[in-house]
């Protein structure tokens, strides 16, 4: 008998975690497309006055209007007017918001070698914000800034060959934008640094330089580096591990706004980490979080309130914030929601949601997505049976790592079940979930061995596998084993024992 064991009808929600951040050399807002928004230069303080105060002729009556009075100096030519009056129409400052207005006075600024124009010119192309999204024209300007040694600029064009963005993707070309960005002072540039160093694209892999990056980007005052620096502390990348650095550093990179360190100080709180445990404290910033836009804080203040963790439990709740989770795009969320119309926990039971949010997550990546998918079509649970889809999904359960996906997709390929029949391919998945630790793997193998099914016949190796098997408490091997021992097979027994403890 081949063992295959699938899933409960309700399972437990659980908790997304975060990945690592990375900011690819932007500011802290991300896009879509996971490329955050530009540095976008301001004029300094009282420089609207200072350039007006400079064009100024003492005979003229002058509009007191801050926005009048640049009107005024830009008119008259002056450069650093023509680039006030842009950041005043991208930002809304003193008058009304028109990103076309910006673009327009950028590149009076930037067709005059103003550098912090042509930079945010190539912000206003970047973003599709006052005139047409293009990229390559984006990347044109950013160079041009970037060439007349504006630090910013360096930062974004490095950015955009990290993202393939107007130009060839090239993380080697981003790597020499980013370290002349961070040699002349920027702190995005310098988080990009760290963050390539982490992966080794563009530059050698180095967890010392790494963090190292991530420092100067934190104390130079970068929520991103900050955040950052706190994941290497938590995981002892380039630093030694310190949970209680990491949740300083999370503190710092949450007071200045960043999402994502909301999220991580509520799983410091919720699992104790480096501050006092509190799950009512991890409620507080999971909701901080999620207020903020972050997705996994959404869904983990879900699974708090589903759970009746640190808040009193609130079925709906919790199914109103799986829901934003999910429509911001969480697959932990979707799977989570899905569990909860499955079985009418917060929302009314309804399987054909149950299994749209089930999809909408497995094809998200969401491995206990794709077993339930298994598991249902398996069954015809909510959904016509189908041997064809249960083996689609563990097919891609199996291949994402899943050791129990790799037994059940060897059990389908034993019988020819919504597969060919194969017993190589099923005593090779077998091995793969056996040498993952899977019991009924190990069960399954040895049956494999014993028969000679797909693998050569091997008593040795079947009984080694039996026992294995057994001391992993599978009922099945430990049977077959008390029958061997029963038909007078003890020697094979234990010489089977003898190879395994070697």
């Amino acid at each position: 008998m081949s063992s295959i064991s699938f899933l409960s009808r309700i399972l437990q929600p659980r908790k997304a975690t975060g990945l690592l951040y990375l900011a690819c050399a932007f500011a802290a807002s991300a896009q879509a497309a996971n490329i955050a928004t530009p540095a976008v230069v301001s004029p300094d303080a009282g420089s609207l006055q200072t350039a007006l105060m400079q064009n100024m002729d003492g005979h003229e009556h002058i509009a007191t209007d801050p926005y009048l009075q640049t009107m005024q100096a830009a008119q008259g030519g002056q450069v650093d007017a023509k680039f006030n009056l842009g950041w005043m129409y991208q930002t809304g400052t003193g008058v009304k918001q028109d990103g076309a207005m910006a673009a327009y006075w950028y590149e009076r600024a930037a067709v005059k070698g103003y550098s912090d124009a042509m930079n945010n010119l190539g912000e206003l192309y970047q973003t599709g914000k006052g005139t047409e999204k293009n990229y390559v024209r984006a990347a044109q300007w950013y160079r041009k800034a970037a060439e007349s040694g504006n630090a910013n600029a360096m930062s974004n064009l490095g950015a955009m060959y990290r993202a393939g963005l107007g130009v060839a993707q090239d993380d080697v070309q981003a790597a020499q934008w980013f370290r002349k960005a961070a040699d002349a002072g920027s702190a995005n540039a310098m988080n990009a640094l760290g963050e390539l160093h982490l992966s080794g694209k563009g530059v050698d892999k180095n967890l010392a330089h790494s963090a190292q990056w991530f420092h100067d980007a934190a104390k130079a005052g970068n929520a991103a580096g900050m955040f950052n620096l706190a994941q290497a502390y938590l995981h002892g990348q380039g630093v030694p591990i310190d949970e209680a650095a990491a949740a300083q550093w999370l503190h710092k990179a949450a007071a200045k706004g960043n999402a994502a360190a909301m999220t991580h100080l509520g799983d410091l709180y919720d699992d104790g980490k480096g501050v006092t445990k509190s799950s009512a404290v991890a409620v507080e910033w999971y909701r901080k979080a999620a207020r903020s836009g972050d997705k996994t804080g959404m869904n983990n203040l879900g699974v708090m309130y589903q759970a009746g963790t640190g808040v009193e439990r609130d079925l709906v709740e919790a199914a109103e914030w799986y829901r934003k989770a999910a429509e911001a795009g969480d697959a932990s969320a979707m799977s989570n929601l899905a569990t909860l119309y499955a079985n009418g926990m917060g929302v009314a039971p309804n399987q054909t949601q149950a299994m749209h949010w089930y999809h909408k997550a497995a094809e998200a990546g969401h491995v206990r997505a794709m077993l339930v998918l298994a598991s249902r079509y398996h069954a015809g649970n909510g959904v016509q049976q189908s041997d064809a889809q249960s083996a689609h999904w563990f097919l891609k359960a199996a291949r994402a790592g899943h050791a129990g996906a790799m037994n059940n997709l060897g059990v389908l390929y034993q019988h020819g079940k919504g597969v060919k029949q194969d017993h190589a391919q099923a005593a090779a998945w077998y091995r793969k979930a056996a040498e993952a630790g899977v019991a009924a793997g190990m069960f399954n193998l040895g049956m494999m061995y014993e028969t000679g099914h797909g693998i050569a016949h091997n008593a040795m190796e079947a009984m080694r596998w039996f026992l294995a098997a057994a001391e992993a408490g599978d009922e099945d091997a430990i049977a077959k084993l008390n029958t061997l021992a029963q038909a007078g097979r003890l020697e094979e027994y234990r010489l089977a024992r003898s190879a395994t403890k070697r």
